[in-house]
């Protein structure tokens, strides 16, 4: 774990966010994983971060931080309501 740990510490990030459709998804485009650039976290439409790598440096943390506080469509991406009825 210590190893991964300082690995994500030492590697370089090149971070993009965008939306999906459900949300923002913040990326690093100095990484490819499967032929996709890798995905950092993602901001659902209260805000919340999942985190989809461990112990990202503090800039990282920042950058999402920053966005989740400041972007006014992190919580109007889609509404909370049934599109379709049953």
């Amino acid at each position: 774990m210590l190893k991964i740990a300082k690995y994500i510490q030492s590697r370089r990030f090149d971070l993009m966010s965008g939306h999906l459709g459900n949300g923002i998804t913040i990326w690093n485009k100095a990484k490819e994983v499967h032929g996709d650039y890798e995905k950092i976290a993602h901001i659902n439409h209260t805000r919340k971060i999942q985190w989809f790598i461990q112990n990202p440096p503090q800039d990282v943390i920042d950058y999402v931080e920053k966005i989740t506080k400041t972007n006014p469509s992190a919580s109007a991406t889609q509404p909370y309501h049934k599109v379709f009825f049953d």
